[in-house]
């Protein structure tokens, strides 16, 4: 189910995702992949609640700062936190987000700068004890 979390941008206009600067209502409409990926994932394609959640929930921060709901801890499904590490971790990989990291140990150190009140404290420590931290190896020199 972590692959089917960005479902909804599937019907978010492609130039909007790749633009820089956007208004308030693009913001929105981008926003707004979420609950499209949630429709998709309940009602079209029949799959699980829990499932539907991580679409819906997955820009939900554990101090309630996200959306689309603004739901924060607990009420954040187990399935969500653990994809919203991942995802983070992959967004600062391949240069996503305003910090631009050249290996693994500079983006564990922006998650852990970032938190628990972006991160359920489990699901961010044990990915962090995932990596090695002395990896200091470029993403390139990752890459198969």
């Amino acid at each position: 189910f972590a692959m089917l979390h960005d479902i909804g941008k599937t019907r978010v206009p492609p130039d909007l995702l790749k633009k820089a600067n956007l208004t308030y209502q693009q913001q929105k409409t981008i926003q707004d992949h979420t609950k499209i990926g949630y429709k998709i994932i309940k009602l079209e394609m029949g799959l699980p609640e829990n499932i539907a959640r991580v679409a819906l929930e997955h820009h939900e921060h554990n101090d309630g700062s996200g959306y689309p709901n603004g739901v924060s801890g607990e009420r954040i499904n187990i399935e969500t936190q653990i994809v919203s590490v991942a995802s983070y971790f992959d967004d600062l990989t391949f240069n996503k987000t305003p910090y631009k990291v050249k290996n693994t140990k500079e983006a564990l150190r922006v998650m852990l700068g970032t938190g628990t009140k972006r991160f359920a404290a489990k699901a961010l420590y044990t990915f962090i004890h995932m990596f090695n931290y002395n990896d200091t190896v470029n993403f390139e020199e990752m890459v198969l």
